[in-house]
């Protein structure tokens, strides 16, 4: 995997932006956190009041638990 990780995580916009509909964790310049998805050209996020220019950093979501029967 050609991935950039940092040690905490979070993968730059300016190294590599996640693949085209892969929901992931995004970090904004202010502190914030989003669930959204890239779609190859641009960003799409649950708030359309921010701007997908405010994410500076992002991360694959964790892998959902295991169900117990």
């Amino acid at each position: 995997m050609d991935k950039i990780k940092k040690d905490d995580d979070w993968i730059s916009v300016e190294d590599r932006l996640p693949n085209p509909y892969e929901e992931v964790l995004c970090y904004l310049w202010d502190g914030c956190y989003i669930i959204g998805y890239y779609i190859g050209f641009r960003w799409i996020l649950d708030i359309e009041r921010i701007d997908s220019r405010d994410i500076t950093h992002w991360q694959p979501l964790p892998k959902p638990p295991k169900k117990e029967c």
